[in-house]
């Protein structure tokens, strides 16, 4: 018999998605099937708005990391609010395509493997919307995350609290020290679909 869980993910993407996909290949395929169109859908919007919200009170005119970036929809309610730079990067070259397509101002695009990738520059925000399931170590990602950050910097974590990976990403998150700053959760009431968003930064010497 499934489970409630099963079934809430199976729901929101059509089907339930690998806990860690290695292959670009397939992430393209998605993309190009349509299998996350559903993140568009107006039931996701407070999740994305707790990010923006932080984002905007935290570091106005960041320059932000958007990991995992996906084909931009985070990106375009940023853009309303402003930004200073932007660096989405994502395995599929389809998503980032997408993503690039939008022209929005101030935007940049890399498609990167965040397993292997390391920043070279530093940024005032870095994001992790749903992005961390697919690591094969969380912790290190998020370790070198936090030395991605400029000095008054912040990282956003943002989960899907229904998906199967969840409660891993918070254990690995919480492994490494780090400052809370805030944190809430949000459910859409037509779905029953929850979100966990954290904002974080390094401690302080």
């Amino acid at each position: 018999m499934r489970s409630r869980l099963y079934w809430a993910v199976q729901s929101r993407f059509g089907r339930v998605p690998d806990a860690i996909r290695l292959s670009a290949s397939e992430w393209d395929a998605d993309y190009a099937a349509g299998n996350w169109a559903g993140l568009d859908s107006i039931t996701e919007v407070a999740h994305y708005m707790l990010i923006v919200g932080y984002l905007d009170y935290a570091v106005p005119s960041a320059r932000v990391l958007d990991v995992g970036c996906g084909h931009g929809r985070l990106l375009r309610l940023l853009a309303r609010f402003g930004f200073g730079d932007y660096l989405g990067v994502d395995i599929s070259s389809e998503a980032v395509e997408r993503a690039r397509a939008l022209a929005i101002p101030g935007t940049r695009f890399d498609v990167v493997d965040m397993n292997r990738w390391d920043a070279s520059e530093r940024f005032d925000a870095v994001l992790f919307n749903e992005s961390l399931y697919y690591a094969k170590d969380p912790g290190a990602v998020f370790t070198r995350a936090v030395g991605w950050l400029s000095e008054e910097g912040i990282v956003i974590v943002s989960t899907f609290r229904q998906s199967p990976g969840s409660r891993k990403i918070w254990s690995a998150v919480e492994s490494v020290a780090t400052e809370p700053l805030a944190g809430c959760s949000v459910t859409d009431d037509t779905t029953g679909y929850t979100w966990d968003v954290r904002v974080m930064r390094r401690l302080r010497a």
